[in-house]
């Protein structure tokens, strides 16, 4: 008899994941910043709990959106954009910055995310 997988749906979207980085010119002074895309993973929206909210606001910050991604190794200074890649400058406003990582016992990880307005 074929093993069971028991695996938990990702089937909200797709999260794109990018660095930051700084563009600097010969003399070394900042003009600008681009967005190194790392990794794409599929996601599911989850709820937020009552500890979500205790950590958001031991931080300043709030809970615009919560998800679950497969595991992978992620930074907490990536940005991350849904449902749309970085290249797609129309809606620049839906990106935002991960405020905590939650890896779960089931090989999960939850992020908590508040959505931010980057500057070119």
């Amino acid at each position: 008899m074929p093993k069971k997988v028991n695996h938990k749906p990702h089937n909200d979207g797709v999260a794109y994941f990018a660095k930051k980085g700084i563009i600097r010119d010969e003399k070394g002074i900042k003009i600008g910043e681009r967005k190194e895309q790392v990794v794409n993973l599929l996601f599911s929206k989850v709820s937020v709990n009552e500890k979500d909210y205790g950590i958001a606001q031991a931080k300043s910050k709030k809970i615009n959106l919560k998800i679950r991604v497969p595991y992978f190794k992620i930074e907490s200074e990536y940005i991350v954009k849904i449902n749309s890649t970085f290249d797609n400058k129309t809606d620049e406003n839906e990106i935002f910055e991960i405020i905590n990582i939650d890896e779960g016992s089931d090989k999960q990880l939850y992020l908590l995310l508040q959505k931010v307005k980057l500057y070119e």
